[in-house]
């Protein structure tokens, strides 16, 4: 049996809770980003070699300019909620989807 840490956080308001996140995200973003290359790429003879630090670091900077844009086009939840609010308003009257529905 696999026992998992369940850590629970109470924030007071949702800006402290996005406030968290928001440091959180950009915290390990910077490890992943920035010194993880850096400890894979420690010895300085590989850094300007073929798959060496400068390599790895263009590589990260090319995929998040053009990843975060399209990602950000194409949200596919804002797609999806567009085509079922659609479909309900087509349906009019019909439609059995209650308030507390639609509001989620």
């Amino acid at each position: 049996m696999v026992r998992t840490l369940s850590i629970k956080e109470k924030h007071e308001t949702y800006t402290a809770y996005n406030l968290s996140v928001a440091f959180k995200l950009t915290f390990v973003r910077f490890i992943n980003t920035a010194i993880v290359p850096c400890i894979v790429n420690i010895s300085s003879d590989r850094w300007f070699v073929k798959g060496g630090l400068v390599s790895d670091a263009f590589s990260i900077m090319l995929s998040i300019s053009f990843t975060e844009p399209i990602t950000y086009v194409l949200d596919v939840g804002a797609i999806v909620r567009r085509c079922k609010r659609k479909m309900y308003r087509e349906q009019g009257d019909k439609s059995l989807l209650t308030q507390a529905e639609a509001n989620e």
